[in-house]
């Protein structure tokens, strides 16, 4: 008996090796490029092998159990897509010289996301209508929203697993379980910043990416006109000049795209009139001129800096023209 088991042991020894390396050879891989595709996007299917000789073997290719394809070696095929939310699966059957038959699958199912941003922290003047755009060195917070599927049925956004990376480092921090959205800042040395999100269900059955490539604006002043009654006409713009023929104007330099310009301790104001520093006041961000009671223009000009971020800087130049 002990001699029995002796060779048993020995057999598996010699033989294990073998059986081992048989189950490797005759084998090959499956992917897919774009590997997240958009809907009705062509999508190219490969497959690679390092231990069977595909150029030699019969490869039948199938589209939802059709075949679309048949020859000697063709070890890609391009196919589109379907529609968000639903599914083609793709299938690949290689016959060895050998006579060995094996088979693989790739399913293509794209799924829809809608990526939206904003900068929280920029300012822009009462009821303007625009977005509030990102300056240098401002904050950004980016969201994400999955429009998951499956057969026509909208799944649980909540269940979804994001992973968020900036100038193609991932946020361990911020990426996670139901984390939809990504904050960061512009990096001052930088002229853009590429963020790429991926998404995916908890179950693993859908998964997407997109890719969001956001640069900064310039920072920029605009000057309207502050009505003692009706308070700052936003309605009508002083781009490069303007003609006072009696009394006085008061004029709003409002800074566009500074981060936290709301407040008054965030910015800086410089006026010169003529090129001479004039003080303002209270207001800094005001200036009243006075007509002269004579023909004659002045060059009206302001700069603006942010306290903190040096970057943020703006600086403009408006002529008035004195009629008598």
């Amino acid at each position: 008996v002990t001699k029995r088991i002796i060779l048993t042991f020995l057999s598996l020894c010699i033989f294990a090796p073998v059986l081992v390396s048989a189950q490797s050879i005759d084998s090959f891989s499956i992917s897919a490029v774009p590997e997240f595709p958009k809907e009705l996007q062509s999508t190219t299917i490969s497959i690679e092998s390092f231990s069977t000789d595909l150029q030699r073997s019969k490869i039948v290719w199938k589209e939802n159990g059709v075949v679309v394809a048949q020859e000697t070696g063709l070890q890609s095929r391009s196919f589109n897509a379907p529609r968000s939310g639903q599914s083609k699966t793709i299938s690949v059957t290689v016959t060895t010289l050998s006579g060995i038959q094996l088979t693989k699958e790739y399913t293509l199912a794209p799924q829809a996301i809608d990526i939206l941003w904003e900068a929280p922290d920029t300012y822009v003047p009462p009821f303007y209508k625009g977005k509030a755009l990102a300056g240098e060195q401002s904050v950004v917070r980016v969201v994400a929203i999955p429009n998951f599927t499956s057969r026509g049925v909208p799944l649980d956004r909540t269940q979804t697993i994001y992973t968020w990376s900036a100038g193609g480092r991932q946020s361990e921090q911020g990426s996670g379980y139901n984390k939809p959205s990504f904050t960061f800042k512009f990096n001052p040395l930088k002229n853009s910043e590429t963020i790429k999100i991926t998404a995916g269900t908890l179950s693993g059955s859908s998964q997407t990416q997109e890719t969001l490539l956001l640069r900064p604006v310039q920072t920029e002043i605009l000057f309207y006109e502050a009505s003692p009654l009706l308070g700052t006409l936003y309605e009508r713009v002083f781009a490069k000049g303007l003609r006072l023929i009696t009394g006085e104007i008061t004029l709003v330099a409002e800074p566009y795209y500074f981060s936290g310009a709301g407040a008054a301790r965030s910015v800086s104001y410089a006026w010169t009139v003529a090129g001479t520093p004039v003080n303002t006041g209270s207001d800094k961000g005001r200036i009243t001129l006075r007509n002269p009671g004579q023909a004659g223009q002045a060059e009206i000009q302001v700069t603006i800096k942010h306290i903190e971020k040096t970057l943020q800087k703006a600086i403009k130049t408006l002529t008035i023209v004195y009629d008598k």
